[in-house]
């Protein structure tokens, strides 16, 4: 299992810095950023048993929406460009929150299986 996180961590830095210049495509660059890492990492779990699969699918969907949040953050000083902002910060903002407390969720899941005995 510790092949398929280096092996995601090392597709993770391949991953080119974005220029993003509003809310609405920031968003949306993140979600392809998420949905594009999870896949992969996804692909990598899906021939472990089960509990090892559970545990792998759930830590690359928290590694995936970390990779989002970071993305989101280094992307909210670029709001500054935009015509409105404040209203791009607070939606950016938004969707950061949202995204700690899916993180958070994930946390604890993850913290759930492995304490789990099969």
């Amino acid at each position: 299992m510790n092949d398929v996180v280096d092996q995601y961590l090392n597709d993770l830095q391949e991953v080119a810095p974005l220029l993003v210049f509003s809310a609405a495509s920031t968003l949306m660059t993140a979600f392809q950023l998420y949905k594009k890492n999870f896949t992969k990492s996804a692909r990598r779990c899906k021939d472990l048993p089960d509990r090892e699969k559970a545990i792998c699918m759930v830590d690359s969907k928290m590694r995936a929406k970390n990779m989002q949040l970071q993305m989101l953050k280094s992307n909210l000083s670029k709001c500054e460009k935009t015509k409105d902002p404040e209203k791009c910060k607070l939606k950016i903002a938004s969707k950061m929150k949202r995204l700690a407390n899916e993180i958070k969720f994930l946390s604890s899941r993850l913290a759930e299986l492995r304490k789990q005995k099969y």
